[in-house]
């Protein structure tokens, strides 16, 4: 398994589901969490 740089994934943005841009820094900042990542392809 490859090592995780969370600083640099924390400075990351993505698009929420109302379509708002948030660092993904955001969601762990007061409580951890599980980040899942799904790619299509297709």
């Amino acid at each position: 398994m490859n090592s995780v740089d969370t600083k640099t994934l924390s400075q990351m943005s993505v698009l929420r589901s109302d379509g708002q841009t948030v660092r993904l820094g955001e969601f762990w900042q007061d409580q951890p969490v599980i980040l899942a990542m799904i790619r299509h392809f297709g």
